[in-house]
């Protein structure tokens, strides 16, 4: 038996123990796994809860949280609010789960919601909406091995402001947080505003590109856009759009009233263009980190450690990070690598 099918089957022997969260709590399921396995065509599901109200939610949504239900962080449902109780009592909006899957891990991992003020909260951190690159930083250190107390760091690829805000609570003097996803960038803004970092994480909308002085980016931060290089989301077919300005590396680096000593790339591709394109640049800072994207690029990412190894002494980090939540590629199509300068 395949482990695909050992894992269906837990599953099911997990939903068969577990009392119902809801009056059609079975059938639900059952329309959920017919849309799966591609059954019937339209896979949203009408909730039905125990006082009459009554909600709807898309197959993703329904999985994230019956999952969460089933692992135990779930509680209750509330359909008039539209929200999920956990066991420590507090709403969560189903709109959440829509956002994003790492909701439930969040919540298994003492994250908490706060439905008043709608912001995560945990330790004295807050974020706007809960996503997997938080629990990433938050939770999984991927960025663990660095020392960033009192340097000035370049974020290029900075999200939703996560990793800046992690930098600044372990130490960071300054961090310039470049995103060029408008959603993202607003969120960040919010993100900022909530931690009160106005005054450590100076945040740019910008993309950093060789070829292009504006670049159009896709307002939307749908799914099928999770992962795609800038190229890719240029040419994404539907959507509203802004145009964003672009520059390269070496411009960047002129206009910053404060010279970076850290450089963060994690921009989905565009760090082969950096390293290859800008290197007397990049060689100006005393640290690299990257997370390269052979998989998108179609690129080996010896060709950066070729480069890198001129001025810096490289090595791979997180290894066991990648293996284990990103074991779909390779060492060769994804990772991260750390870079010291050696001068």
């Amino acid at each position: 038996m395949t482990v695909v099918a050992l894992n269906i089957i837990r599953t099911a022997l997990r939903i068969l123990k577990s009392k119902p969260l809801f009056r059609n709590y079975y059938d639900s399921i059952i329309r959920y796994a017919l849309f799966k396995y591609g059954l019937i065509s339209n896979g949203d599901i009408n909730i039905k809860c125990f006082d009459g109200s009554e909600t709807q939610v898309d197959p993703q949504t329904f999985s994230s949280f019956i999952h969460s239900y089933l692992d135990g962080v779930i509680s209750g449902i509330d359909c008039s609010g539209n929200a999920l109780r956990t066991i420590n009592g507090f709403l969560v909006p189903i709109d959440e789960f829509m956002l994003s899957s790492a909701v439930g891990i969040a919540l298994r991992s003492g994250w908490a919601y706060d439905i008043n003020n709608r912001y995560w909260f945990r330790d004295g951190v807050k974020f706007r909406h809960m996503h997997w690159p938080i629990i990433e930083n938050f939770d999984l250190g991927q960025y663990g091995f660095m020392s960033v107390e009192g340097k000035v760091i370049l974020d290029i690829g900075a999200f939703v402001g996560d990793s800046a805000i992690y930098f600044v609570l372990k130490g960071a003097k300054l961090v310039y947080a470049v995103e060029p996803l408008p959603s993202n960038y607003e969120e960040m803004l919010q993100n900022i505003e909530l931690n009160n970092m106005n005054k450590k994480i100076i945040p740019m909308k910008l993309a950093i590109s060789y070829n292009e002085r504006k670049v159009r980016m896709p307002y939307s931060t749908d799914a099928y856009l999770r992962g795609s290089s800038i190229n890719e989301m240029m040419k994404a077919p539907r959507g509203s759009y802004e145009y964003i300005d672009a520059m390269p590396l070496r411009e960047l680096y002129e206009v910053l009233t404060i010279k970076p000593e850290v450089l963060k790339l994690d921009c989905e591709g565009c760090e082969f263009d950096v390293i290859l394109n800008d290197y007397e640049f990049v060689r100006k800072f005393s640290e690299v980190v990257l997370e390269y994207h052979s998989y998108i690029t179609g690129r080996s990412v010896n060709e950066l450690l070729s480069m890198l190894s001129r001025d810096f002494k490289c090595s791979f980090v997180s290894e066991e990070f990648y293996r284990r939540y990103f074991s779909d590629y390779s060492r060769d199509e994804l990772g991260m690598i750390h870079c010291i300068g050696t001068t």
